[in-house]
């Protein structure tokens, strides 16, 4: 399991970091998720943050089923995959903000 240190040149490929992310997601809230997301991010452990973000996305944005919109009358309750992506990517800039950083820092992510 992940304990939050990275290795730096030993993991290049990323999937150790990909499969933390799968094995917390048994356990974790998808905030808790993101929050690793962005550990991962701020610690540079990531040699690809696009690969990982591209076979994690589903599950660091999986618990967004509900998003606040400007019209009150839609009641859609089917969420579509970007769009909750697009709110984990918005947090994920939020957490990054507090830390001095954002998603333009790391330029192979999409931005939200």
């Amino acid at each position: 399991m992940w304990k939050g240190q990275c290795l730096p040149g030993l993991l290049d490929d990323d999937r150790e970091y990909i499969n933390a992310i799968r094995e917390a997601s048994v356990w974790a809230s998808g905030v808790q998720l993101r929050r690793m997301f962005v550990t991962m991010l701020l610690c540079s452990c990531l040699s690809r943050p696009d690969f990982v973000w591209s076979n994690t996305s589903e599950i660091l944005s999986e618990d967004l089923l509900y998003i606040p919109r400007n019209d009150p009358t839609l009641s859609d309750i089917n969420v579509p995959l970007v769009a909750k992506e697009e709110a984990a990517l918005r947090e994920i800039d939020s957490l990054l903000h507090s830390n001095g950083k954002s998603l333009q820092d790391f330029s192979s992510l999409p931005l939200n």
